[in-house]
């Protein structure tokens, strides 16, 4: 189920972002928020299939466990950039919307 927001919602984003967002031309507001280049000198931009696994690969390379199986303790979980995005949602939420 795809959830949409309906226009003029008022959804609440971190200030910084907020003040980010408005640094950009109303005229200029289409497409991605962040250009990600290709990494092997391609003018294609990544897509976010691969952003998520190059994310993943750094999450396991840091070593940041999420998940590791009691039964088994070799096989872990490294963060993805679902669980990253998670952490700082959940970071986040108190400073946007407090309870």
């Amino acid at each position: 189920m795809v959830h949409t927001a309906p226009p003029r919602c008022g959804l609440r984003f971190a200030p910084e972002f907020a003040l980010l967002l408005l640094e950009t031309p109303e005229v200029a507001r289409t497409g991605a928020v962040f250009k990600l280049p290709s990494l092997r000198g391609s003018k294609s931009e990544l897509r976010s299939t691969r952003v998520g696994r190059i994310v993943s690969k750094i999450g396991a390379s840091a070593g940041i466990r999420v998940h590791v199986n009691p039964t088994d303790p070799k096989k872990v979980k490294y963060a993805s950039a679902h669980d990253l995005r998670r952490a700082f949602g959940e970071r986040w939420a108190a400073r946007i919307m407090p309870a």
